[in-house]
């Protein structure tokens, strides 16, 4: 009931969530989470939550699978749907807490959006620039994908602590000796223009022949629009 009509989950690779739940036998486990921090767009119609979660075989039992999960929300006249939906397994015990983190306040000026903002076309615009940025890093390093982001990016991987912050993101991309390509396959803009998400497949960096045609895994980032008009990337989650 909560997923949009074209709202994506990840299993692993993108798919129609509805469609993906109408076929699935189910499972006697539970799966919990909890949202540790939500951010909304000044339009009130999009945003995105985090936090942790976990599965256990039956309710009362000790978690078999723990991670953090990244969903992005979308507000329409029925309510609040779920436009794409992903997250990480096994997340660590040396994981930044979400609920720890001191978010700053983002009461300052609105960001610069054009007079004639369609947030479709700017959708479009976006997946161009995020097929660009993979392009940009494939060919000059992980400092053309961190000058992206914001300067509270948050970085979702399987199995590895959550990163905070430009210079931790930095130190965890600088172990990567190729950092995958990525091919934008969807996304949506807030009706504000302040907030967005993109998601695609990821690819093995075959140098030689440019961008592997074999996905080896998917992607989301969630984008914010900076005072300057320009789109930075405010959490990204591979798996």
């Amino acid at each position: 009931a909560h997923l949009a009509p074209d709202g994506v989950i990840f299993r692993p690779g993108p798919v129609n969530g509805r469609e993906w739940m109408e076929s699935w036998p189910g499972t006697e486990g539970t799966l919990s989470w909890e949202p540790m921090h939500a951010e909304i767009s000044r339009g009130g119609d999009f945003g995105f939550t985090t936090g942790p979660w976990e599965y256990r075989a039956t309710a009362d039992a000790d978690p078999i699978q723990t991670g953090y999960y990244l969903s992005v929300w979308q507000h329409t006249d029925d309510g609040w749907h779920v436009l794409g939906d992903i997250g990480t397994v096994d997340a660590g015990p040396e994981s930044v807490a979400v609920g720890d983190i001191t978010w700053p306040e983002r009461r300052g000026p609105a960001p610069e959006v054009p007079g004639d903002f369609d947030p479709e076309a700017e959708r479009d615009q976006l997946l161009e620039e995020d097929a660009r940025l993979s392009d940009a890093v494939f060919e000059d390093g992980i400092d053309r994908f961190v000058e992206r982001t914001t300067e509270d990016v948050l970085l979702f991987r399987l199995q590895t602590p959550v990163r905070r912050g430009r210079e931790e993101v930095r130190g965890e991309l600088e172990g990567t000796l190729d950092y995958p390509a990525w091919v934008p396959l969807g996304g949506a803009v807030a009706g504000a223009g302040d907030l967005a998400f993109t998601y695609g497949t990821i690819h093995p960096p075959e140098r030689a022949t440019g961008k592997s045609t074999t996905a080896v895994g998917s992607y989301l980032r969630v984008w914010r629009r900076s005072a300057a008009g320009a789109w930075l990337v405010a959490a990204e989650v591979l798996i």
